[in-house]
């Protein structure tokens, strides 16, 4: 009876822990997108949706100001 209490415990505890890493990782997702597009809007001269080299070479260059 003890072991079956304590499978279910391990089973609960495990399951929290996966669904907030999962809820972490989409968290993080929605912030690497945020500025990805915030990086985007600044630097990308030509609206391609990519930064070419001499818009690379500008983000570099402007952030080391």
């Amino acid at each position: 009876m003890e072991d079956t209490f304590m499978k279910a415990k391990v089973s609960i505890a495990l399951a929290v822990v996966f669904s907030s890493t999962a809820l972490l990782a989409q968290e993080n997702n929605s912030r690497c997108e945020k500025i990805r597009e915030a990086v985007l809007k600044k630097y990308d001269a030509n609206g391609s949706g990519e930064l070419d080299e001499s818009e690379r070479a500008m983000g570099i260059h402007g952030a080391a100001q």
